[in-house]
């Protein structure tokens, strides 16, 4: 079974995605995105997809997407691994010799089928997570410093911690740790009602 560079032209042309051949097993495109610079100041990173092995491996990645030199090159290589921990699919490539750095998915399709929608998860993914977390990435490069912004959960999630551990605490079930989030959450929440002080 495996897969094709034709096949995977063909999923791109389903849906609209302007391409150009990059080499006889390979293509390239780019999205428009809302963080990342490319280096010739563009919003915009260019993916390619390279089919290899016979069509049994697949390979997504950006080429030259970040250039690391300096004395930060540490740092913005532990963001890399830090993002790849938090994240799903995508790896971080380090050519030692440029300093290139290459976000990639790759994956063996062996003697299975390749789908659309596992294409499009793959490269959105990419650039949906190199996008996210560019600003972490040029921090790291630039002062040496990896620092990940605090992910805010949405308002029902909030509302479903406190209605949780104000019934905990209210039965006496509450550890400090908890207890200290329970008020954490209810001064950032503006107020409302006040934990219980015995648990």
């Amino acid at each position: 079974m495996a897969t094709s560079i034709a096949e995977v032209k063909r999923f791109l042309e389903n849906e609209q995605v302007k391409y150009r051949d990059y080499s006889d097993n390979a293509v390239i495109f780019w999205f428009v995105t809302k963080n990342y610079v490319d280096r010739d100041g563009d919003k915009a990173i260019a993916i390619i997809v390279e089919i290899s092995e016979d069509g049994e491996y697949l390979k997504i990645f950006s080429p030259m997407a970040y250039v690391v030199q300096g004395p930060h090159v540490g740092a913005f290589l532990q963001a890399c691994m830090e993002i790849q921990w938090q994240t799903k699919l995508i790896q971080f490539e380090y050519d030692r010799n440029d300093g290139e750095i290459r976000p990639i998915i790759e994956f063996p399709i062996e003697d299975s089928s390749l789908t659309s929608r596992q294409l499009f998860r793959c490269f959105l993914g990419l650039v949906e997570i190199v996008d996210k977390y560019d600003p972490v990435l040029r921090k790291a490069l630039a002062k040496g410093v990896v620092e990940f912004p605090v992910e805010v959960p949405p308002p029902q999630t909030v509302d479903r911690m406190l209605e949780t551990l104000l019934a905990a605490a209210r039965s006496g079930q509450l550890n400090p740790e908890q207890m200290a989030l329970l008020q954490s959450l209810l001064a950032n929440a503006g107020g409302g009602e006040e934990p219980p002080s015995e648990f």
